[in-house]
């Protein structure tokens, strides 16, 4: 399946989800055309509703799902169980007298929480609530409010936390739990606000990558960077794209940066690993491929890397481990059928080294 991210998702950064995509046997489409599934990014709150509406028409009868749907489609959230879900779309529309439409929105932005078209009583809550903010300060507030709501009080906090103030300067805000949100967007709840700006410049520079033009990605970046110098996108690609030009100093401390605001971040231990293998800094590379390893388990690709620094540097046993992980995640590909052959080698020359 083709899955277009229609604004940008805030809750993985771009590599990882595409990754997961892969793992599924699934792609990411760079034209909504061409998508058989759209995601609504929470970046994408940042537009008008009526943008907003027209520009969704325009999916026709394909599915919408929301970032969290996507999270559960990956397996990295839980599923509701379908007992927890008994109202449907018209029914929360009908108890918080908001138009479907309307409905439509607060799901796809996980203002409300909604599992393939259902809902539940937090839900009901939820819309009753939004329906009041929304009117107050908008969209995008709203949306940003809520997801920085949830990273800093935890899922189930009810949307009923989010009251409309003002701060000891009399400007309006959202308060949450003791946090405050600026009304223009400006989120103080513990991560950087990253506006419509950063997702054009980092969809700008994906576009100048795509059609060779290193050169102005790494313009497109820097300037993102120079706006959000904690964005996790523009460090791995900015981080990635001097990697790949052997420019590893500011390569590897720009990705090792991404890992210190996301020690969980995959893809970009792997980048590392990789940057110093290059530089012929064996050690390194291993400890960095480990700690891709730790972060997700189900990441093959520093597996393989792992094991053939291993059967290099003669230790056979944790070659033999590394290969037979990777073709446990991976049993059919090109990549597998060497890991195969360098599994082979690496019981060989176990025995002969016993020998």
């Amino acid at each position: 399946m083709r899955v277009f991210a229609y604004g940008r998702l805030l809750s993985l950064p771009v590599r990882t989800w595409e990754r997961y995509l892969v793992q599924r046997g699934d792609s990411r489409a760079r034209r909504m055309a061409d998508a058989e599934l759209i995601v609504v990014g929470a970046g994408a709150a940042s537009r008008s509703i009526p943008q907003i509406q027209a520009d969704l028409a325009r999916a026709g009868e394909r599915p919408l799902l929301s970032e969290r749907g996507l999270l559960r489609q990956l397996g990295l959230i839980p599923q509701v169980p379908e007992q927890a879900l008994p109202f449907a779309k018209a029914d929360i529309a009908k108890r918080a007298g908001l138009p479907t439409a309307t409905v439509d929105l607060l799901a796809l932005f996980d203002i409300v929480e909604s599992d393939n078209g259902r809902f539940g009583f937090r839900a009901m809550k939820a819309a009753i609530e939004a329906g009041k903010l929304l009117e107050q300060v908008g969209l995008p507030t709203l949306a940003f409010a809520c997801r920085r709501m949830r990273e800093a009080l935890g899922v189930d906090a009810p949307l009923s936390e989010l009251q409309v103030t003002t701060d000891a300067s009399g400007v309006v805000v959202l308060r949450a739990g003791g946090q405050l949100a600026d009304i223009n967007g400006q989120i103080r709840l513990g991560l950087d606000y990253t506006g419509p700006e950063i997702g054009t410049l980092l969809a700008d520079a994906d576009a100048a990558r795509s059609a060779g033009d290193d050169g102005r990605a790494e313009l497109l970046l820097r300037r993102a960077l120079a706006q959000a110098p904690k964005d996790l996108d523009a460090l791995f690609e900015l981080g990635s794209l001097l990697c790949e030009r052997e420019e590893f100093a500011e390569g590897i401390a720009l990705l090792t940066k991404a890992t210190m605001f996301a020690a969980g971040f995959a893809d970009a231990w792997y980048n590392i690993g990789h940057a110093q293998e290059r530089q012929g800094r064996r050690n390194d590379a291993r400890d960095s491929y480990r700690r891709a390893i730790a972060a997700d388990p189900s990441y093959a690709d520093p597996l393989f890397n792992l094991g053939m620094i291993d059967l290099d540097d003669g230790r056979f046993a944790a070659a033999i481990e590394s290969f037979e992980s990777y073709l446990r995640l991976d049993p059919r590909s090109e990549w597998a059928a060497k890991a195969r052959k360098a599994a082979a080698l690496a019981r060989l020359s176990l025995v002969k080294a016993a020998g």
